[in-house]
Parts: structure tokens; C-alpha cells; sequence
């Protein structure tokens, strides 16, 4: 059995060993599902959709994609007061103090944060 392993594994060594490399050049591509890649500075989510997703005029988050964005952050126990018009106005937690925040509804970018 593991005779037929190393062999297994030397073959297939010998095979990569002697495919040419193209003359563009190597690279290799890992995806590991939609919209995760490798930029080459370690696995970072890929945002293109997303940003054109938000460019559209008049797109809001939902509020648990906001509510995603802010736990993020370290908020936790996140509730909305008012998510009408470009911003939302949200209670939550964070270390243990609550906090007033105003969230951009297109992007969920935290606009300000008061501690109450």
C-alpha cells in the first residue's frame, strides 16, 4: 500500500516535472466557492459584485446585511430605530458599552458612533 502511494506520487511528480511551462507564464488560481478568491495577499472576499451591486442609484442594505457589517465591527445586539432614506439609525453593543450609530444604507458604512 504504501509502496503504490509513493509511487502513485512519483509519477505524478515526473508528469509535472515535464509538462513546458506556457510561454505567458505560470500561475495558479484557487477558488474555493463564488465570490471568495486569492488576491495574493492571502484570502480576502471578492468584492466586485458587491461594490456594483451598490453603485446602482437608490440601493439600501437590508437590514441583516447592515446587521452583518456591524458584527463585523464587534457590534452585537444591533437594533434598528429608523431604516427609512439613505441612512439607518441603529442601538448596539459593543465591549460592553451601547452605542448610537448612523449607518449608510447603500454601503453600510458607519457614519458616526455616540456612546450612551
Amino acid at each position: 500500500m504504501i509502496k503504490t502511494t509513493i509511487a502513485a506520487a512519483l509519477l505524478s511528480l515526473t508528469t509535472l516535472a515535464a509538462m513546458p511551462a506556457q510561454a505567458s507564464g505560470t500561475g495558479v488560481q484557487v477558488d474555493i466557492g463564488p465570490g471568495w478568491s486569492d488576491n495574493g495577499h492571502g484570502w480576502d472576499r471578492d468584492r466586485r459584485d458587491h461594490h456594483r451591486r451598490h453603485d446602482r442609484q437608490g440601493y439600501r442594505m437590508s437590514n441583516d446585511e447592515i446587521r452583518s457589517v456591524l458584527r463585523m465591527s464587534g457590534f452585537r445586539q444591533i437594533r434598528f430605530l429608523d431604516d427609512s432614506g439613505p441612512v439607518s439609525q441603529v442601538i448596539a453593543r459593543r465591549h460592553g458599552n451601547r452605542y448610537f450609530l448612523t449607518v449608510r444604507a447603500r454601503d453600510g458604512e458607519i457614519l458616526s458612533t455616540r456612546r450612551i
